[in-house]
């Protein structure tokens, strides 16, 4: 459940997060691309999303990825290869993963490199264009 931004920004200034955290709404178009690019990790702590396209666009930008355990999340990020994946509903857990990412520069940019190629591999045009040709001459022939 998503919460309003009254409540988060209650919670950044209860904790003394106001520093460290902002709340910047909903993006869309060329504005979330942006975002992602001026991004060093994505974070998506959701317990009940199936298949999120915003984690294929973080990879896209070669971002490593700190989600749950949720859906299908864990087939789109790759323990310690293209993210780190934690269990839903326990923050100290998403906390841990996302200070490990945040203190290693190197294991960050690795990760990022690995989720680029894994969506070149997986979810580009040209990964898509070859799995439809694939799957329509299994059915041609």
């Amino acid at each position: 459940m998503e919460i309003s931004r009254d409540v988060f920004d209650k919670a950044v200034q209860d904790r003394s997060l106001g520093d460290f955290v902002q709340y910047l709404g909903k993006r869309f178009g060329e504005e979330k691309m942006e975002q992602y690019r001026s991004s060093d990790i994505f974070v998506l702590p959701t317990m009940d999303d199936c298949l999120p396209l915003t984690i294929i666009e973080a990879m896209q930008l070669a971002l490593p990825t700190v989600s749950t355990d949720t859906g299908a999340i864990a087939d789109l990020v790759e323990h310690r290869v293209t993210g780190l994946i934690c269990k839903a509903n326990v923050p100290e857990d998403l906390a841990d993963k996302l200070g490990a990412l945040i203190k290693d520069q190197t294991l960050r940019e690795s990760m990022g490199r690995q989720a680029f190629e894994s969506f070149k591999e997986r979810f580009s045009l040209e990964a898509f264009e070859n799995c439809f040709i694939t799957c329509m001459s299994s059915v041609i022939n």
